[in-house]
């Protein structure tokens, strides 16, 4: 219903009336309206009209703020219209100004917070529009009733327009040579954002229509302001989500996180717009971009831990908050820190650069104290407005709202991929101590199967060395039995053929060499049944040995043989040392040269070729003939007792030859092995230890 228009009885002049309530009153101030004909309807309706035109499109905060400064001066008439916004700690810069030509500029110059000390930014909340025509315009009027009469207390005058202002605010714009002024405070999220400053420099008085318009202008104002403030921010946001996104889902596709982050450093500076940034999650500092030294990284986050209330800290003057800082501050003026741990020793921070600069000031922005003639210190508005010049060090661009919420959105991330991670392993360590369960089961049942076999095979073992050694004792005593009565047929036997030798019976002859021939293959057979049982129990200690002089031993012993078959014997360079059985040696290549004479072909010289080679930790010895040979499917077949692949009539043996040869290199823990084909001649290959062998 304000402003009421109201006729005075004494002199019939028409005035404003204006009522608001406060404290359970209706408080009336009356003003002339006589003063503004330029307040008057049509003028004022077309003014209105205009200025919400000029407003309609403005494309930037900083097109906004000019359009607020021109549309209010060009409104209201005053000399000079200001607009500045506050930083975090209340200091305010002009950021847009609309004033007369002659008049020198305010614009992108600091005010000090102490200009709009706190009781007046709390006053600004409260009542968005103040006036002070000037004197005598405005000069003091008398209140009645001066008490509430209610609480019988002041009368609270904090809503009206034409409050007196405060003396010290009164001589502070008088200093300035301001003697009209007006403020329009400008809100964003329900704090004080700025102020749109009118001053004049005579005395002028604005009409409540006028006023009344200026204040909705700033509330639309403020409204722009902070949809233009919110579109920026969800701009940003809209980024940082995007960079947040791909760093999380790069994160869900590596386990261990920290590996994750590596790969992502470029956007984790992106998301905080910072130059450098660093963390610990396991021992060491990992640094990237432009930051501090390890050592000053350590003790920052230490010392951040301390100021953080939860898990972020931050701030844009390090230096400020902690001097020791200063050596570092051309990296790290600006700090984000948030914690990944309850005891802070996991951590990631963020760095930005010291960014120097000069800041302009109305005045040197410090406060004024003087002591009043009754004592009392009060504080005293500044006489200089003359620019004033800081060089603004160790500071940074300040951290936004936004970039904080992303370092904390980003700890989140990590502490969730985390706690996912300790999940997961906690499923896979029940998964894994269930599987050790199952396997150390079934491993005791397979150690108690493998023991029962183990028990079995001992006792089969046992079963067979004894049987083994009953064998051998049976074919020792056996053989040592038929000796004698062997014997005794061989010494008849001469006998008979002495006495028979002077008849003329054929058959006789025949007969008696017969038994003669069976009785020596007999003892032959014999002979080697005895030495086979030997090898084993009756073998000599093992010493060392040169091959050569064994294999010239054997030549030797066999020469006759040789020279009858006029075989060709090569002996190249066998082992000078061996550790063996001498004679076991000797019997070895004695049965295994012999072979080769006798199962030599009858029309080719016999070439028997002797030679070695070392292979891994055997000495090898090669055995070659190019006798008749044999096919190797019976390669194994031949180191049998008793096996024979050709008959009787072919060749004299008893068929122990060779098992006694495998025997032999067994017991010195080696191996023989056989190559041939039928016409080709035959191969044997004896692998002996390099390195003495376990006792046999």
């Amino acid at each position: 219903i304000n402003p009421i228009k109201v006729k005075a009885k004494d002199n019939n002049e028409f005035y404003n009336a204006i009522l608001h309530r406060k404290d359970a009153l209706l408080i009336l101030e009356i003003e002339a309206i006589n003063l503004a004909e330029d307040a008057h309807f049509p003028n004022f309706y077309h003014k209105i009209a205009q200025l919400i035109r000029d407003f309609r499109h403005p494309a930037s905060l900083p097109a906004v703020y000019q359009t607020t400064t021109d549309t209010i001066r060009r409104l209201t008439g005053f000399d000079r219209v200001m607009l500045y916004c506050f930083d975090q700690d209340y200091n305010s810069q002009v950021v847009a100004e609309s004033k007369e030509a002659h008049l020198n500029t305010f614009l992108h110059h600091h005010f000090p917070e102490s200009d709009i000390p706190h009781q007046a930014r709390q006053m600004y909340l409260k009542n968005s529009l103040r006036i002070d025509c000037g004197y005598p315009l405005c000069a003091e009027q008398k209140l009645f009733p001066t008490l509430n009469p209610i609480t019988q207390n002041p009368l609270n005058l904090e809503m009206s327009s034409l409050r007196s202002v405060s003396p010290i605010h009164i001589e502070y714009l008088y200093n300035m040579g301001v003697r009209a002024s007006m403020s329009i405070s400008l809100l964003v999220d329900d704090k004080l954002w700025g102020l749109v400053a009118c001053h004049h420099y005579q005395p002028r008085y604005i009409p409540v229509e006028v006023r009344e318009a200026a204040e909705f202008f700033g509330q639309m104002v403020s409204n722009l302001i902070a949809t233009k403030i919110q579109s920026q921010i969800r701009i940003r946001e809209a980024e940082q989500h995007t960079i947040l996104s791909n760093i999380i889902a790069n994160m869900a596709q590596i386990p261990d996180f920290e590996t994750a982050l590596n790969q992502e450093t470029n956007a984790l500076l992106r998301l905080t717009d910072a130059e450098g940034m660093a963390w610990q999650i396991n021992e060491a500092v990992q640094v990237f971009g432009k930051a501090p030294d390890v050592p000053f990284i350590t003790k920052i986050a230490q010392w951040a831990a301390r100021q953080c209330q939860g898990s972020e800290y931050h701030t844009h003057n390090l230096s400020r908050e902690n001097q020791s800082f200063r050596v570092c501050q051309a990296e790290g003026s600006g700090i984000l820190f948030i914690s990944l741990s309850e005891s802070h020793d996991k951590f990631i921070i963020w760095f930005r650069p010291e960014v120097i600069h000069t800041k302009k000031w109305v005045g040197k922005p410090e406060k004024v104290l003087r002591y009043e003639e009754s004592g009392d210190l009060r504080l005293s508005p500044r006489k200089s407005f003359e620019q004033w010049q800081e060089k603004v060090k160790g500071q940074s661009a300040p951290w936004e709202s936004t970039e904080i919420s992303s370092a904390h959105k980003l700890r989140m991330a990590i502490l969730n991929h985390i706690f996912r991670q300790a999940e997961l392993l906690k499923k896979q360590k029940e998964w894994l101590e269930k599987k050790v369960i199952q396997r150390t089961t079934k491993l005791k049942n397979e150690v108690l199967h493998k023991q029962a076999i183990q028990c079995q095979l001992e006792e089969s073992l046992n079963q067979l060395r004894q049987s083994n050694q009953e064998l051998e004792h049976f074919a020792y005593i056996a053989s040592h039995d038929l000796q004698e009565p062997l014997r005794k047929i061989q010494s008849f036997g001469d006998r008979l053929q002495s006495f028979i030798r002077q008849l003329p019976d054929e058959r006789a002859h025949d007969y008696l060499e017969r038994m003669i021939n069976a009785a020596n293959r007999m003892q032959r057979l014999i002979n080697d049944l005895l030495s086979y049982s030997r090898i084993s129990t009756q073998g000599h200690v093992f010493e060392k040995l040169d091959l050569n002089f064994v294999l010239a031993q054997v030549i030797a012993d066999l020469q006759i043989r040789i020279d009858q078959k006029q075989a060709l014997v090569e002996v190249a360079g066998l082992p000078k040392e061996v550790f063996a059985d001498a004679l076991q040696m000797h019997r070895l290549f004695l049965n295994l040269i012999q072979n080769a004479l006798k199962f030599s072909k009858s029309e080719v010289q016999p070439h028997i070729c002797i030679r070695s080679f070392a292979e891994q930790a055997y000495h090898c010895i090669e055995v070659r003939d190019n006798g008749i040979g044999f096919n190797e499917a019976y390669k194994e077949k031949i180191f049998h007792l008793f096996e024979r692949l050709h008959g009787r009539t072919h060749s004299e043996g008893t068929g122990l030859g060779l098992a006694i040869c495998k025997k032999i290199v067994e017991r010195h823990q080696g191996k023989i092995t056989a190559h041939s084909q039928p016409g080709e001649g035959a191969t044997f290959v004896i692998y002996l230890p390099q390195e003495a062998p376990s006792a046999p």
